[in-house]
């Protein structure tokens, strides 16, 4: 039986944004493939693409007043990701 793994769940960046909008506009963005929200204005991006996606996600929040404080790419350790290639995360 062949498995196949999609790199885009340990792709992920975790922002701070002061007047952001509803999840559900979040996730609209391209290149996004999900949003948690972490609680007092932090957010984790899942992402389907790293190409510019920092870059991207500045110039949206300036054009939308969103009011970016912090943005960074989460890395995530071995044990993460032998987790999730295994099934149990």
């Amino acid at each position: 039986m062949e498995r196949s793994f999609s790199l885009e769940v340990w792709m992920i960046f975790t922002a701070t944004l002061v007047n952001a909008p509803a999840i559900e506009e979040l996730v609209k963005l391209k290149g996004i493939t999900s949003v948690d929200c972490l609680g007092d204005c932090h957010y984790r991006f899942h992402i389907a693409e790293t190409d510019g996606i920092t870059e991207k996600m500045i110039a949206t929040s300036v054009a939308n007043g969103w009011q970016l404080e912090e943005i960074q790419l989460e890395r995530l350790s071995l044990d993460e990701i032998f987790a999730r290639l295994s099934g149990k995360k």
